[in-house]
Protein backbone atom coordinates (compact mmCIF):
# COMPACT_ATOMS: atom_id res chain seq x y z
CA UNK A 1 0.00 0.00 0.00
CA UNK A 2 1.47 3.23 -0.80
CA UNK A 3 1.49 6.49 1.21
CA UNK A 4 -0.01 9.05 -1.19
CA UNK A 5 1.17 12.39 0.41
CA UNK A 6 5.12 10.92 0.65
CA UNK A 7 7.35 12.00 -1.96
CA UNK A 8 5.38 15.06 -1.87
CA UNK A 9 6.16 15.71 2.03
CA UNK A 10 9.55 15.43 1.16
CA UNK A 11 9.76 17.69 -1.32
CA UNK A 12 7.78 20.42 0.54
CA UNK A 13 9.92 19.54 3.97
CA UNK A 14 12.95 20.12 1.74
CA UNK A 15 11.61 23.60 -0.04
CA UNK A 16 10.73 24.83 3.68
CA UNK A 17 14.08 23.71 5.11
CA UNK A 18 16.03 25.98 1.95
CA UNK A 19 17.35 24.32 -1.18
CA UNK A 20 19.04 21.15 -0.70
CA UNK A 21 18.88 20.99 2.62
CA UNK A 22 17.72 17.72 4.32
CA UNK A 23 13.82 17.45 5.93
CA UNK A 24 13.13 18.73 9.17
CA UNK A 25 11.92 16.29 11.38
CA UNK A 26 8.98 17.85 12.93
CA UNK A 27 5.54 16.33 13.07
CA UNK A 28 2.60 18.01 11.83
CA UNK A 29 -0.69 17.76 13.28
CA UNK A 30 -3.15 16.78 10.45
CA UNK A 31 -6.86 19.04 9.76
CA UNK A 32 -9.53 17.25 9.98
CA UNK A 33 -11.29 16.31 6.79
CA UNK A 34 -13.49 19.74 5.43
CA UNK A 35 -17.04 18.59 3.73
CA UNK A 36 -16.98 19.84 0.28
CA UNK A 37 -19.81 20.53 -1.17
CA UNK A 38 -21.41 17.27 -2.87
CA UNK A 39 -20.86 19.02 -6.84
CA UNK A 40 -21.08 16.23 -9.31
CA UNK A 41 -17.10 15.98 -10.91
CA UNK A 42 -16.04 14.13 -13.65
CA UNK A 43 -12.44 12.83 -14.15
CA UNK A 44 -10.32 14.46 -16.54
CA UNK A 45 -6.59 13.54 -17.38
CA UNK A 46 -3.64 15.53 -19.54
CA UNK A 47 -0.51 15.85 -19.80
CA UNK A 48 1.70 19.26 -18.08
CA UNK A 49 5.08 20.52 -18.37
CA UNK A 50 7.34 19.12 -16.11
CA UNK A 51 7.12 20.57 -12.72
CA UNK A 52 3.89 22.21 -13.35
CA UNK A 53 2.16 19.31 -11.17
CA UNK A 54 4.13 20.04 -7.91
CA UNK A 55 4.36 23.69 -8.57
CA UNK A 56 0.18 23.45 -8.49
CA UNK A 57 0.46 21.71 -5.67
CA UNK A 58 2.45 23.76 -3.44
CA UNK A 59 0.21 26.98 -4.74
CA UNK A 60 -3.05 25.28 -3.32
CA UNK A 61 -0.87 24.20 -0.35
CA UNK A 62 -0.53 27.55 0.60
CA UNK A 63 -3.94 28.85 -0.05
CA UNK A 64 -5.78 26.13 1.43
CA UNK A 65 -7.36 25.02 -1.58
CA UNK A 66 -8.26 21.65 -3.68
CA UNK A 67 -6.59 21.63 -6.80
CA UNK A 68 -10.05 20.86 -8.65
CA UNK A 69 -11.14 24.26 -7.27
CA UNK A 70 -7.81 26.22 -8.81
CA UNK A 71 -8.31 23.90 -11.85
CA UNK A 72 -12.25 25.17 -12.37
CA UNK A 73 -11.47 28.67 -11.74
CA UNK A 74 -9.20 28.91 -14.46
CA UNK A 75 -10.86 27.09 -17.17
CA UNK A 76 -14.10 29.41 -16.18
CA UNK A 77 -11.73 32.98 -16.68
CA UNK A 78 -10.14 31.22 -19.79
CA UNK A 79 -13.53 30.40 -21.36
CA UNK A 80 -15.22 33.63 -20.51
CA UNK A 81 -12.48 35.37 -22.53
CA UNK A 82 -11.83 33.47 -24.96
CA UNK A 83 -15.42 31.53 -25.28
CA UNK A 84 -18.33 33.06 -23.53
CA UNK A 85 -20.99 31.86 -25.96
CA UNK A 86 -20.53 28.71 -24.24
CA UNK A 87 -21.38 29.81 -20.72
Amino acid sequence: MSNKGGRFDTQLSRLKAGAGAEPRNETVQKEQPVSVPTMEREKFTTYIKPGMKLKLKLAVAKEGRKQYEVLDEMLEEWLERHHPDLL
